[in-house]
């Protein structure tokens, strides 16, 4: 029987698709020789690397063999049905609606190419060997990557044609989204998972495959807001931070649920061996430099700065010299200076009241984002109200004290701050190697508060953080510490940061004093607990930065203010 008599007529690959899969069969003439007539028999050729070797000897003719292979049987054992491209037709779901045609791929004879010569030429569009071609611009750093990839430049024309709403309605679990958010007007991180999952499935599932990127990513995020005009497309895609707009000087890769998964799913099939690859570091382009790197003293300020390192008081003059000195200040933070060399040429910033000044440049760089103490009740509460459900007996227990009016403003809010990292989406940690740390709740909590029961433990505490953290690679960086016996019994509060520390009239002082030394001095969040003080950042503050990269936090801040 002839192959168009198989089919009727009409082929489940294209025909220049097909046809090229056979050429590249039949670029040995000796497989057809030694009995190799099915590609039933080729797999198993395929699959002996010595056997493969010996008829086949050149590397990039097994690399295409063997990627085209891998293609049709995914589909094949998908039971993936494709229509004819030709006619352009949509999938009926009534029966007969259209003549559909599955090829059985392991029973096929493998033809003997007419023109075997031709092979190179027939397969310079779809050449799988490593040449120097553009590469698109995917930040997936010291993440392996197919090279079954066909760099193009722009959005791919697979994305230009994407309708997100047929492809959900196209599968049930996508009917299921569609209704809940209908229903709730909202995407629980449940229903936000499968639709990614759908989305990255469509995508790796397309003949040919091509690997996404940053363009087509932000692309789809758009349809998908356009499709559910609640959500947030940076939960689902957040470009990679450039080197010079990085706080530790390292480029970032891109983050979103939708990249997460997508790297995820490429990394399972590259591990299966389903996927070619090749290691890859592809980072963001980096060509510009920064104003602050061009860095030049300036000799105007000398006077001031002399007298600032030299004087405490009248503070009125401590002042007034310390606002003339901003923007030289401000560069010289964004030098990313450690800390005792900024306190070389700004010495009074260890000053008991020198958190004031810190106060002054906070004020002057986030005009009209000093919000703690108006919303940081408000907006727990609302927090408390969406999560409740997912906390412990224990946690619950706190939440009891918290809502009764046997403590002070000072016991309430240091117990809010130690249910946060209960309440908050769990951070994906990504740091690896023989000194990798995954924080647990209580060291989380300890990154931004620490209780002592006497002045004297003060010392040793900051001594065995800074211990704990040099053993992971990690800096110092500001925190509160709580003096007294328990939650209900707070004698003293103080902001403790390297050298520095300030005793404080509050909780909310503190934590709002932690959070103005980051910003005003350009520090990286604790490690630990990056992803809480990016939620107090968003949700309370109210302040956005570029740095804004944990999807989780910007989708739960956004149900927040959806709920106003």
């Amino acid at each position: 029987m002839s192959w168009t008599q198989m089919t009727g007529g009409e082929s489940v690959l294209q025909s220049k698709e097909y046809f090229r899969f056979l050429i590249i069969l039949n670029c040995c003439c000796c497989l057809v020789a030694n009995g190799v007539d099915s590609l039933q028999t080729l797999k198993q050729i395929v699959g002996d690397a010595n056997e493969c070797k010996e008829f086949i000897p050149q590397l990039g003719q097994r690399i295409k063999l063997k990627a085209k292979l891998d293609g049709i049987n995914l589909e094949h054992n998908q039971s993936q049905i494709i229509n004819s491209e030709e006619n352009n037709e949509e999938i009926s779901e009534e029966p007969g609606a259209n003549k559909v045609f599955v090829l059985d791929v392991d029973n096929q004879p493998m033809p003997v190419a007419p023109n075997i010569q031709n092979v190179q030429f027939l397969l310079m569009d779809d050449d799988l060997s490593l040449q120097n071609k553009p590469c698109s611009d995917l930040s997936i750093a010291s993440t392996s990557t197919t090279t079954l990839v066909e760099p193009a430049n722009g959005i791919n024309e697979v994305i230009l044609n994407f309708n997100i709403s047929q492809l959900l309605d196209a599968t049930s679990m996508g009917r299921a989204v569609k209704a809940l958010y209908k229903a709730k007007k909202t995407l629980s991180s449940k229903c936000q998972s499968y639709l990614v999952e759908i989305i990255v499935q469509h995508f790796i599932n397309a003949v040919p495959f091509r690997r996404l990127t940053n363009e087509d990513f932000r692309k789809i995020s758009k349809l998908i807001v356009e499709e559910f005009p609640n959500e947030l497309p940076q939960v689902y895609f957040t470009s990679p931070i450039r080197k010079r707009n990085s706080r530790d000087q390292k480029t970032g890769i891109a983050r979103g649920k939708l990249v997460d998964k997508y790297r995820n799913r490429l990394t399972f099939l590259r591990d299966s061996g389903i996927l070619l690859s090749s290691r890859s570091s592809l980072e963001v382009n980096d060509d510009t430099t920064d104003a602050s790197e061009n860095f030049d003293y300036n000799g105007d300020h000398d006077e001031i700065i002399t007298w600032l390192k030299n004087n405490q008081e009248p503070w009125s003059d401590v002042v007034s010299k310390w606002n003339a000195t901003y923007e030289y200040r401000q560069r010289l933070y964004m030098r990313h200076e450690n800390l005792q060399e900024i306190l070389a040429v700004f010495p009074i910033i260890q000053n008991p009241l020198g958190h004031r000044l810190i106060d002054i440049d906070f004020e002057k760089r986030f005009p009209s984002h000093n919000l703690l103490y108006n919303n940081f009740e408000t907006v727990f509460n609302k927090l408390l109200e969406l999560k409740k459900k997912s906390l412990n007996q224990s946690d619950s227990l706190i939440v009891d004290i918290i809502k009764s009016n046997t403590i002070n403003n000072d016991s309430r809010h240091y117990l809010m701050l130690m249910l946060l990292p209960a309440l908050l989406p769990t951070k994906t940690y990504n740091k690896k190697g023989k000194n990798s740390w995954y924080p647990t709740s209580t060291e989380i909590i300890s990154g931004i508060v620490i209780q002592v029961k006497i002045p004297g433990d003060i010392p040793n505490i900051i001594d065995e953080k800074r211990k704990k953290l040099v053993k992971y690679g990690l800096p110092l960086l500001p925190f509160v510490i709580i003096e007294g016996a328990s939650y209900t019994d707070i004698n003293q509060i103080y902001v403790s940061y390297d050298s520095i520390m300030y005793r404080v009239v509050s909780v909310l002082k503190a934590v709002d004093i932690c959070f103005q030394l980051m910003h005003t001095l350009n520090l990286k969040y604790p490690y630990e607990c990056e992803h809480v003080w990016m939620f107090i950042q968003l949700g309370i503050y109210n302040l956005k930065t570029v740095y804004d990269k944990i999807p989780n936090i910007l989708d739960i801040v956004n149900k927040i203010k959806s709920s106003d």
